[in-house]
């Protein structure tokens, strides 16, 4: 029963610290972005795909600063990995939204990566990254 307590604790301790890292990155990329752009994505610029385009590439930035800054993974079995590079960018996205919608309501700017989608682009690339790269 403690080897089954112990597998779930650090399967929860290594999943939040990767999705830690990754929000992390995501939430500097859109300080970036927010300190870089002057109008609004409901302004129709850049446009969606462009925008879209944009968080991907945000997103393999971001995964490889961050391969250079830890190169190995914070989750070290295999499946808990492949987990993370499902869950994650799922979670990621949906915080991204919520926080869109907090800035709109408070009137603030909103910005590529204040959408469900690009969030989620960003989060899924970055994921990638560090699958591929960190062991």
């Amino acid at each position: 029963m403690g080897e089954l307590l112990e597998l779930i604790l650090g399967f929860i301790i290594e999943v939040f610290g990767e999705a830690l890292l990754q929000f992390i990155f995501e939430f500097l990329a859109e300080l970036g972005l927010r300190s870089m752009t002057g109008h609004t994505i409901s302004d129709g610029k850049p446009g969606r795909v462009l925008s879209f385009i944009g968080c991907a590439l945000f997103g393999v930035v971001a995964g490889a600063i961050s391969y250079a800054l830890f190169p190995h993974s914070m989750i070290h079995k295999a499946s808990f990995r492949l987990t993370n590079v499902i869950v994650t960018p799922l979670v990621a996205g949906a915080l991204m939204a919520w926080l869109g919608s907090w800035h709109n309501k408070h009137g603030r700017r909103v910005v590529g990566l204040d959408k469900f989608l690009n969030g989620w682009v960003f989060a899924l690339v970055f994921a990638l990254i560090r699958y591929k790269w960190c062991w």
